[in-house]
């Protein structure tokens, strides 16, 4: 279930903001919630986060948090495209495998995130 692409960094209703190279990105943690572990355990248990209103993101372009929050909330991938240059690779909460979705390699899990390496 997927609160679609309207709510996506969309004020409305959001209960939690993240920080993200300086900007922020607002959400909805049921949104969250719902289709992550890692988000699950970051909300729903003893980790500072639970109850904060604002979350800083380190380590992470905001483009790149973007496109995982966008497929959170839509289950579609954005801009199947790497950088040129780049191999996209999937990491954060769970190291995957690395994958080229120009080739049509696209990793199921939601507890990942696109990043690219040069």
């Amino acid at each position: 279930m997927y609160l679609g692409e309207e709510y996506v960094n969309n004020k409305t209703l959001a209960d939690v903001t993240f920080v993200v190279e300086g900007r922020h990105f607002h959400a909805h943690r049921i949104a969250l919630l719902a289709s992550s572990d890692a988000f699950r355990a970051m909300f729903d248990s003893g980790y500072r986060e639970r109850e904060a209103a604002c979350i800083d993101i380190p380590n992470i372009p905001y483009d790149v948090f973007g496109a995982m929050m966008h497929y959170i909330y839509t289950g579609q991938v954005r801009g199947s495209k790497a950088p040129a240059g780049h191999t996209w690779v999937w990491c954060w909460w769970s190291w995957g495998a690395v994958c080229d979705p120009a080739a049509g390699m696209h990793h199921a899990q939601l507890d990942d995130v696109y990043v690219w390496l040069s």
